[in-house]
Protein backbone atom coordinates (compact mmCIF):
# COMPACT_ATOMS: atom_id res chain seq x y z
CA UNK A 1 0.00 0.00 0.00
CA UNK A 2 3.07 1.99 0.88
CA UNK A 3 4.12 1.46 -2.46
CA UNK A 4 1.39 1.97 -4.38
CA UNK A 5 0.39 5.14 -2.29
CA UNK A 6 3.67 6.65 -3.28
CA UNK A 7 5.54 5.55 -6.32
CA UNK A 8 8.91 7.27 -6.02
CA UNK A 9 10.18 6.19 -2.59
CA UNK A 10 13.90 6.93 -2.08
CA UNK A 11 15.95 3.83 -1.36
CA UNK A 12 18.43 3.85 1.92
CA UNK A 13 21.29 1.81 3.33
CA UNK A 14 18.78 1.37 6.05
CA UNK A 15 15.56 0.78 4.05
CA UNK A 16 13.53 3.10 1.68
CA UNK A 17 12.16 6.14 2.65
CA UNK A 18 8.64 7.44 1.98
CA UNK A 19 7.66 11.16 1.62
CA UNK A 20 4.46 12.88 2.99
CA UNK A 21 2.74 16.12 2.29
CA UNK A 22 5.12 17.83 4.47
CA UNK A 23 7.82 19.79 2.49
CA UNK A 24 11.09 19.43 4.02
CA UNK A 25 12.63 22.78 4.70
CA UNK A 26 16.66 23.15 5.82
CA UNK A 27 16.97 24.84 8.92
CA UNK A 28 20.66 24.06 10.05
CA UNK A 29 22.88 25.47 7.95
CA UNK A 30 25.42 23.19 9.78
CA UNK A 31 27.27 25.59 12.30
CA UNK A 32 24.48 27.37 13.89
CA UNK A 33 21.79 25.80 15.28
CA UNK A 34 17.91 27.65 14.59
CA UNK A 35 15.81 28.18 17.44
CA UNK A 36 14.67 25.09 19.29
CA UNK A 37 12.76 25.40 22.90
CA UNK A 38 13.74 21.98 23.32
CA UNK A 39 13.38 22.81 27.47
CA UNK A 40 11.00 25.15 29.33
CA UNK A 41 13.97 28.02 29.74
CA UNK A 42 13.05 31.30 31.97
CA UNK A 43 15.30 33.93 29.06
CA UNK A 44 16.32 32.40 25.63
CA UNK A 45 18.97 35.00 23.97
CA UNK A 46 19.89 35.72 19.91
CA UNK A 47 23.28 36.44 19.66
CA UNK A 48 24.54 37.79 15.90
CA UNK A 49 26.75 38.81 13.23
CA UNK A 50 25.90 39.98 10.18
CA UNK A 51 26.07 36.78 8.65
CA UNK A 52 24.94 34.22 11.39
CA UNK A 53 22.66 34.20 14.03
CA UNK A 54 22.84 31.62 16.87
CA UNK A 55 20.70 31.02 20.45
CA UNK A 56 21.57 30.15 24.01
CA UNK A 57 18.97 28.73 26.80
CA UNK A 58 19.44 30.58 30.11
CA UNK A 59 20.66 29.17 32.45
CA UNK A 60 23.48 26.92 30.66
CA UNK A 61 27.27 26.17 31.21
CA UNK A 62 29.63 29.10 30.54
CA UNK A 63 31.44 26.46 28.22
CA UNK A 64 27.82 26.88 26.26
CA UNK A 65 28.57 30.81 26.10
CA UNK A 66 32.05 30.47 24.41
CA UNK A 67 30.86 27.91 22.08
CA UNK A 68 28.10 29.95 20.53
CA UNK A 69 30.81 32.93 20.12
CA UNK A 70 32.98 30.80 18.03
CA UNK A 71 30.10 29.26 16.27
CA UNK A 72 29.59 32.68 14.90
CA UNK A 73 33.23 33.11 14.22
CA UNK A 74 33.58 36.30 16.67
CA UNK A 75 36.52 36.23 19.35
CA UNK A 76 34.44 37.38 22.13
CA UNK A 77 30.93 38.71 23.16
CA UNK A 78 32.16 42.58 22.40
CA UNK A 79 31.86 41.26 18.40
CA UNK A 80 28.26 39.79 18.61
CA UNK A 81 25.03 41.56 18.69
CA UNK A 82 22.67 40.32 22.20
CA UNK A 83 18.76 40.63 22.09
CA UNK A 84 16.06 38.76 24.09
CA UNK A 85 14.37 35.94 21.86
CA UNK A 86 11.95 35.02 24.40
CA UNK A 87 11.36 34.79 27.64
CA UNK A 88 9.08 33.53 30.82
CA UNK A 89 9.24 35.91 33.64
CA UNK A 90 7.02 38.21 34.37
CA UNK A 91 7.18 41.55 33.20
CA UNK A 92 7.63 44.04 35.86
CA UNK A 93 10.79 41.72 36.86
CA UNK A 94 11.79 41.38 33.51
CA UNK A 95 11.68 45.70 33.00
CA UNK A 96 14.63 44.88 35.79
CA UNK A 97 16.12 41.95 34.69
CA UNK A 98 17.22 43.25 30.88
CA UNK A 99 17.86 46.88 31.69
CA UNK A 100 21.74 45.12 30.99
CA UNK A 101 21.41 42.52 28.32
CA UNK A 102 24.68 43.10 27.60
CA UNK A 103 25.98 41.03 30.82
CA UNK A 104 25.27 37.79 30.02
CA UNK A 105 26.77 36.38 33.08
CA UNK A 106 24.62 38.37 35.12
CA UNK A 107 21.27 37.26 33.02
CA UNK A 108 22.70 33.34 33.40
CA UNK A 109 22.70 34.03 37.02
CA UNK A 110 19.29 35.56 37.03
CA UNK A 111 18.07 32.78 35.07
CA UNK A 112 19.78 29.69 36.66
CA UNK A 113 17.84 31.52 40.07
CA UNK A 114 14.49 31.40 38.21
CA UNK A 115 14.87 27.94 36.76
CA UNK A 116 14.84 27.13 40.54
CA UNK A 117 11.44 28.28 41.13
CA UNK A 118 8.20 26.95 40.75
CA UNK A 119 5.17 29.47 39.46
CA UNK A 120 3.99 29.89 42.87
CA UNK A 121 7.43 31.43 43.71
CA UNK A 122 8.10 33.33 40.75
CA UNK A 123 4.55 34.97 41.39
CA UNK A 124 5.45 35.78 45.08
CA UNK A 125 8.68 37.43 44.11
CA UNK A 126 6.53 39.24 41.18
CA UNK A 127 4.33 40.56 43.89
CA UNK A 128 7.31 41.66 46.24
CA UNK A 129 8.26 43.57 43.64
CA UNK A 130 4.96 45.67 43.45
CA UNK A 131 5.33 45.98 47.37
CA UNK A 132 8.83 46.67 47.69
CA UNK A 133 9.20 49.10 44.75
CA UNK A 134 12.27 47.99 43.48
CA UNK A 135 13.66 49.46 40.33
CA UNK A 136 17.55 47.81 40.20
CA UNK A 137 19.26 44.62 38.96
CA UNK A 138 21.70 44.92 42.40
CA UNK A 139 17.93 45.35 44.63
CA UNK A 140 16.03 42.31 42.62
CA UNK A 141 19.18 39.66 43.44
CA UNK A 142 19.03 41.01 47.17
CA UNK A 143 15.55 40.80 46.98
CA UNK A 144 15.65 36.88 45.52
CA UNK A 145 17.81 35.67 48.05
CA UNK A 146 15.25 36.58 50.85
CA UNK A 147 11.76 36.62 49.29
CA UNK A 148 10.76 33.85 51.35
CA UNK A 149 11.59 36.15 54.78
CA UNK A 150 7.91 38.56 53.94
CA UNK A 151 4.59 38.58 54.41
CA UNK A 152 2.32 40.43 52.36
CA UNK A 153 -1.16 41.65 53.43
CA UNK A 154 -3.79 42.69 50.76
CA UNK A 155 -5.46 46.23 50.84
CA UNK A 156 -4.19 47.06 54.34
CA UNK A 157 -3.29 50.27 55.16
CA UNK A 158 -4.03 51.79 58.30
CA UNK A 159 -3.48 50.43 61.87
CA UNK A 160 -7.23 49.38 61.89
CA UNK A 161 -7.24 47.75 58.95
CA UNK A 162 -4.52 45.79 60.72
CA UNK A 163 -5.55 45.35 63.85
CA UNK A 164 -9.35 44.08 62.25
CA UNK A 165 -7.09 41.44 60.18
CA UNK A 166 -5.25 40.08 63.52
CA UNK A 167 -7.78 39.77 65.35
CA UNK A 168 -11.37 38.94 63.36
CA UNK A 169 -9.10 36.83 60.16
CA UNK A 170 -5.75 36.30 61.11
CA UNK A 171 -6.89 32.41 63.03
CA UNK A 172 -5.30 33.80 65.84
CA UNK A 173 -7.68 35.00 67.86
CA UNK A 174 -11.61 33.38 68.91
CA UNK A 175 -13.43 36.57 67.18
CA UNK A 176 -16.70 36.91 68.47
CA UNK A 177 -18.70 40.00 66.45
CA UNK A 178 -20.87 40.64 69.43
CA UNK A 179 -17.46 42.28 71.12
CA UNK A 180 -16.33 44.32 68.38
CA UNK A 181 -17.60 47.92 70.10
CA UNK A 182 -15.51 47.12 73.34
CA UNK A 183 -12.42 46.12 70.79
CA UNK A 184 -9.67 48.78 69.91
CA UNK A 185 -8.99 47.14 66.68
CA UNK A 186 -6.33 50.63 66.01
CA UNK A 187 -4.83 50.27 69.43
CA UNK A 188 -3.95 46.81 68.97
CA UNK A 189 -2.67 47.38 65.34
CA UNK A 190 -0.06 50.04 66.76
CA UNK A 191 1.29 47.93 69.24
CA UNK A 192 1.74 45.12 66.82
CA UNK A 193 3.58 47.76 64.22
CA UNK A 194 5.57 48.76 67.62
CA UNK A 195 7.37 45.64 67.36
CA UNK A 196 7.87 44.58 63.73
CA UNK A 197 9.35 45.52 60.74
CA UNK A 198 6.81 46.37 58.68
CA UNK A 199 5.41 49.23 56.06
CA UNK A 200 1.99 50.39 54.56
CA UNK A 201 2.56 50.63 50.65
CA UNK A 202 0.16 51.34 47.80
CA UNK A 203 -0.44 47.20 47.82
CA UNK A 204 -1.08 47.06 51.73
CA UNK A 205 1.07 46.27 55.00
CA UNK A 206 4.53 44.10 54.36
CA UNK A 207 6.61 42.51 57.17
CA UNK A 208 9.54 41.21 57.26
CA UNK A 209 10.98 39.01 59.40
CA UNK A 210 14.28 38.36 58.21
CA UNK A 211 18.27 39.66 59.06
CA UNK A 212 19.40 40.67 55.40
CA UNK A 213 21.12 44.08 56.00
CA UNK A 214 21.32 45.17 52.66
CA UNK A 215 17.50 44.21 52.29
CA UNK A 216 16.99 46.31 55.21
CA UNK A 217 18.33 49.44 53.45
CA UNK A 218 16.13 49.00 50.53
CA UNK A 219 13.52 48.70 52.18
CA UNK A 220 14.69 51.80 54.86
CA UNK A 221 14.99 54.11 51.76
CA UNK A 222 12.55 52.75 49.16
CA UNK A 223 9.26 52.66 51.43
CA UNK A 224 10.87 54.19 54.89
CA UNK A 225 10.26 51.15 56.72
CA UNK A 226 12.10 51.22 60.59
CA UNK A 227 14.02 48.37 61.03
CA UNK A 228 13.87 47.20 64.76
CA UNK A 229 16.99 46.55 66.18
CA UNK A 230 15.89 44.16 69.27
CA UNK A 231 12.04 42.63 67.89
CA UNK A 232 9.91 41.23 70.65
CA UNK A 233 10.63 37.37 70.74
CA UNK A 234 9.02 34.57 72.44
CA UNK A 235 10.12 30.80 73.49
CA UNK A 236 8.92 27.84 71.97
CA UNK A 237 10.28 24.39 73.36
CA UNK A 238 10.05 20.96 71.56
CA UNK A 239 10.17 18.05 74.19
CA UNK A 240 11.73 14.78 72.67
CA UNK A 241 12.44 11.64 74.74
CA UNK A 242 16.13 10.88 76.02
CA UNK A 243 17.32 7.03 75.91
CA UNK A 244 20.40 6.53 77.99
CA UNK A 245 22.78 3.47 77.35
CA UNK A 246 25.87 2.31 79.50
CA UNK A 247 28.13 -0.91 79.46
CA UNK A 248 28.54 -0.30 83.42
CA UNK A 249 26.73 -3.22 85.28
CA UNK A 250 25.95 -3.10 88.99
CA UNK A 251 27.06 -6.19 91.09
CA UNK A 252 25.87 -7.53 94.26
CA UNK A 253 27.94 -4.68 95.97
CA UNK A 254 26.74 -1.62 94.79
CA UNK A 255 30.33 -1.59 92.24
CA UNK A 256 30.32 -0.79 88.82
CA UNK A 257 32.19 -2.84 86.16
CA UNK A 258 32.81 -2.76 82.56
CA UNK A 259 30.07 -5.32 80.92
CA UNK A 260 30.35 -6.71 77.24
CA UNK A 261 26.16 -5.75 76.90
CA UNK A 262 24.88 -2.56 76.79
CA UNK A 263 22.20 -1.74 79.11
CA UNK A 264 19.52 0.83 79.09
CA UNK A 265 18.27 2.88 82.10
CA UNK A 266 15.34 4.93 82.46
CA UNK A 267 15.50 8.50 82.20
CA UNK A 268 14.47 9.36 86.13
CA UNK A 269 17.59 8.50 86.95
CA UNK A 270 18.74 11.43 85.37
CA UNK A 271 17.21 13.49 87.86
CA UNK A 272 19.21 15.21 90.33
CA UNK A 273 22.01 16.03 88.87
CA UNK A 274 21.00 19.03 87.09
CA UNK A 275 24.29 21.29 87.48
CA UNK A 276 26.14 18.29 85.68
CA UNK A 277 23.72 17.85 82.80
CA UNK A 278 23.84 21.69 82.06
CA UNK A 279 27.78 21.68 82.50
CA UNK A 280 27.94 18.81 80.09
CA UNK A 281 25.76 20.03 77.43
CA UNK A 282 27.49 23.44 77.63
CA UNK A 283 31.04 22.04 77.62
CA UNK A 284 29.88 19.99 74.37
CA UNK A 285 28.21 23.10 72.55
CA UNK A 286 30.90 25.66 72.99
CA UNK A 287 32.13 25.20 69.49
CA UNK A 288 28.80 26.89 67.87
CA UNK A 289 29.90 30.51 67.84
CA UNK A 290 27.00 31.71 66.84
CA UNK A 291 24.18 33.94 68.17
CA UNK A 292 21.46 32.10 66.50
CA UNK A 293 22.72 28.47 67.75
CA UNK A 294 21.72 25.70 65.73
CA UNK A 295 19.24 27.72 63.41
CA UNK A 296 22.99 28.69 62.33
CA UNK A 297 23.17 25.17 59.92
CA UNK A 298 19.55 26.14 58.75
CA UNK A 299 20.25 27.02 54.88
CA UNK A 300 17.35 27.64 53.74
CA UNK A 301 16.01 31.08 52.94
CA UNK A 302 12.24 31.01 53.94
CA UNK A 303 9.87 32.43 56.93
CA UNK A 304 11.21 29.52 59.57
CA UNK A 305 14.22 30.90 59.18
CA UNK A 306 13.12 34.44 59.59
CA UNK A 307 10.65 33.78 62.37
CA UNK A 308 13.35 31.65 64.40
CA UNK A 309 15.86 34.05 65.82
CA UNK A 310 17.65 30.92 67.35
CA UNK A 311 17.74 27.06 68.50
CA UNK A 312 19.41 25.69 71.02
CA UNK A 313 19.26 22.21 72.97
CA UNK A 314 19.22 21.55 76.89
CA UNK A 315 17.75 19.60 79.39
CA UNK A 316 14.46 19.38 81.53
CA UNK A 317 12.48 17.78 84.39
CA UNK A 318 9.53 17.04 84.12
CA UNK A 319 7.83 15.52 86.99
CA UNK A 320 10.34 12.61 87.21
CA UNK A 321 11.53 12.12 83.69
CA UNK A 322 13.96 14.15 81.99
CA UNK A 323 13.81 15.40 78.91
CA UNK A 324 15.68 16.50 76.04
CA UNK A 325 14.41 19.94 74.67
CA UNK A 326 14.99 22.11 71.62
CA UNK A 327 14.79 25.87 72.74
CA UNK A 328 13.23 28.41 70.22
CA UNK A 329 13.40 31.83 70.19
CA UNK A 330 10.67 33.00 67.73
CA UNK A 331 10.33 36.50 66.16
CA UNK A 332 6.90 35.76 65.52
CA UNK A 333 4.27 33.22 65.88
CA UNK A 334 4.84 30.36 63.72
CA UNK A 335 2.27 28.64 61.18
CA UNK A 336 1.52 25.18 61.45
CA UNK A 337 3.50 24.70 58.04
CA UNK A 338 6.20 25.85 59.58
CA UNK A 339 6.44 24.54 62.87
CA UNK A 340 5.85 20.91 61.15
CA UNK A 341 9.26 22.12 59.32
CA UNK A 342 11.24 23.56 62.47
CA UNK A 343 10.32 20.03 63.90
CA UNK A 344 11.70 18.13 60.86
CA UNK A 345 14.87 20.37 61.40
CA UNK A 346 14.98 20.07 65.20
CA UNK A 347 14.21 16.16 64.77
CA UNK A 348 17.28 15.81 61.75
CA UNK A 349 19.71 18.15 64.34
CA UNK A 350 18.88 15.25 67.08
CA UNK A 351 19.65 12.27 65.10
CA UNK A 352 22.09 13.42 62.98
CA UNK A 353 23.87 17.14 63.64
CA UNK A 354 24.53 18.13 67.33
CA UNK A 355 23.00 14.60 68.77
CA UNK A 356 25.15 11.82 66.97
CA UNK A 357 28.23 13.72 68.54
CA UNK A 358 26.87 14.03 71.76
CA UNK A 359 25.38 10.93 72.28
CA UNK A 360 29.26 9.32 71.43
CA UNK A 361 30.16 12.01 74.92
CA UNK A 362 30.24 9.91 77.95
CA UNK A 363 28.40 11.04 80.87
CA UNK A 364 29.22 10.53 84.83
CA UNK A 365 25.96 8.69 86.15
CA UNK A 366 26.78 8.09 90.11
CA UNK A 367 29.52 6.57 89.38
CA UNK A 368 29.12 4.84 86.03
CA UNK A 369 29.78 6.28 82.22
CA UNK A 370 26.56 6.54 80.54
CA UNK A 371 25.70 7.93 76.86
CA UNK A 372 22.72 10.57 76.29
CA UNK A 373 20.53 10.17 73.36
CA UNK A 374 18.46 12.88 72.13
CA UNK A 375 16.52 10.54 69.51
CA UNK A 376 15.87 6.74 68.82
CA UNK A 377 14.47 5.18 65.76
CA UNK A 378 11.84 3.57 68.05
CA UNK A 379 8.09 4.16 67.14
CA UNK A 380 6.75 6.16 70.16
CA UNK A 381 9.69 9.18 69.52
CA UNK A 382 8.26 12.12 69.15
CA UNK A 383 9.27 15.83 69.13
CA UNK A 384 6.08 18.01 70.31
CA UNK A 385 5.08 21.43 71.97
CA UNK A 386 4.52 21.51 75.83
CA UNK A 387 1.09 21.77 74.82
CA UNK A 388 0.90 18.69 73.01
CA UNK A 389 2.71 17.18 75.88
CA UNK A 390 0.41 17.88 78.07
CA UNK A 391 2.35 20.31 80.50
CA UNK A 392 1.20 22.91 82.60
CA UNK A 393 4.26 24.61 83.14
CA UNK A 394 7.81 24.11 83.22
CA UNK A 395 8.98 22.06 86.49
CA UNK A 396 12.82 22.30 86.24
CA UNK A 397 15.14 23.29 83.28
CA UNK A 398 18.99 21.75 83.28
CA UNK A 399 20.65 24.38 81.39
CA UNK A 400 21.44 24.63 78.10
CA UNK A 401 24.36 25.56 75.31
CA UNK A 402 24.55 29.21 74.61
CA UNK A 403 22.48 30.90 72.33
Amino acid sequence: DMIKNDPNPLPSPYGFIYTNSNTPEQVYDGKCFPSYHYDVSPIAISLSTKLDNDFLYLPCEESEIQKSIQRLGCASLVDVGIAIDSDTLPQNIADIVFQDITDLNQLNEFAKKFKELGINEVNCLSKLVEYTEIKTIAELKTLAECYQEFEMFDNIHSNLDYGRYMICDSGHFDYDENLEDYIDFEGYGAQKLMNETGAFTQKGYILYHGYNREMENILSENLGMEVKEELQTSELKLYMPLTITTYSEEDDYGRFHQSDYEGTLSSDELCGYEDELADFIESYSSHIKSDRGLMEYYDKHDTVNAKVKGCHFEFEQMDRDVYGVAVLTLNASLTEDELTTIKQYVTGQASDGLGEGLEQQDFELGGRDVNIHLWNSDNDWSLQTAEEMGFAEQKMTMGGMSQ
